[in-house]
C-alpha cells in the first residue's frame, strides 16, 4: 500500500508533459489568445467556447440574410437564362434550400455536411429541388440520392421552370426511397436517380398542406394548375 510520504514525494508529472519551450509559448501567446477569443464572444452575447459545429452554424445564420438577398437578385437572371436557352443555370439546388427552410420552418446545416442538408429538431433532412413545369414528363428525374447516407427524410421541392418559385413540396422517409433505389430493372435507380412520379408514390405532399389547386402564371398570363 501506497503512504502519504511516498505519494508526495512522486513528481508531478502533468506539468513535466511538454518541453519548456512548448509551455513557455502557450503561456505567452496561446493563453492571452485564447482569454481574448473568449471575451470577444461574450461582447458579442455568444458562448466563450464552441466546437467547429457550432461556430459554423453562427456563421450559417450571420449569413442567412445575405445569402437570401444573393438569391432574390440571382433568380431573375435564372428565370432569364432559362427562357433564352431552355437550359438551367444551376442554382435550383441552392434556391430550393433555402425556400424550404423559410416555408417549413428547417435549419440549414453548414455546407459539405455529409448526407442531409437542413434539419428539424434532430431529423435529418436531405433537399432535393427541381424545376418542373405542369407540362413536364412524369419521368423526369430528381439529382442522385446517395444509400447509407446519415439521413432520415427526403424532401423534394419543386419549382416552376418560368419563375422558380415554388409549386410542391414533397416527403418521403429515407428508408422508403433506398428500398425503392435498391429495386432492380432500372439503370437509373441504380445510379440513384428516381423519377418525380416514382418519388411522389412513396411521398406525400407537405405543401401545400390543402388539396386546393395551386394557381401560378403561365407565360400567357392564365392561371396554371399543379
Amino acid at each position: 500500500m501506497e503512504t502519504s510520504d511516498q505519494s508526495k514525494s512522486k513528481p508531478d508529472r502533468s506539468r513535466n508533459n511538454l518541453p519548456p519551450q512548448v509551455a513557455g509559448f502557450i503561456e505567452r501567446v496561446f493563453v492571452p489568445i485564447l482569454v481574448q477569443r473568449c471575451i470577444s464572444r461574450l461582447r458579442e452575447g455568444k458562448k466563450p467556447f464552441a466546437s467547429f459545429s457550432e461556430e459554423a452554424e453562427e456563421k450559417l445564420k450571420e449569413n442567412e440574410a445575405r445569402v437570401r438577398e444573393v438569391l432574390s437578385k440571382v433568380k431573375p437572371l435564372a428565370v432569364e437564362y432559362y427562357r433564352l436557352t431552355g437550359k438551367p443555370l444551376g442554382v435550383t439546388g441552392e434556391i430550393a434550400e433555402y425556400a424550404a427552410a423559410e416555408i417549413l420552418g428547417l435549419s440549414l446545416v453548414p455546407a459539405r455536411t455529409v448526407g442531409y442538408d437542413a434539419l428539424r429538431g434532430k431529423e435529418r433532412i436531405q433537399i432535393k429541388g427541381r424545376a418542373y413545369s405542369a407540362k413536364g414528363t412524369p419521368s423526369q428525374r430528381i439529382s442522385r440520392i446517395k444509400l447509407n447516407a446519415p439521413c432520415d427524410t427526403v424532401l423534394l421541392v419543386l419549382l416552376n421552370n418560368a419563375s422558380l418559385e415554388v409549386r410542391e413540396m414533397w416527403e418521403a422517409p429515407y428508408t422508403s426511397v433506398c428500398e425503392c433505389l435498391a429495386r432492380p430493372g432500372s439503370k437509373a435507380r441504380a445510379r440513384g436517380a428516381l423519377s418525380i412520379s416514382a418519388f411522389k408514390q412513396i411521398a406525400h405532399r407537405v405543401w401545400p398542406a390543402d388539396k386546393e389547386i395551386q394557381r401560378t402564371e403561365r407565360g400567357d398570363g392564365r392561371p396554371e394548375g399543379i
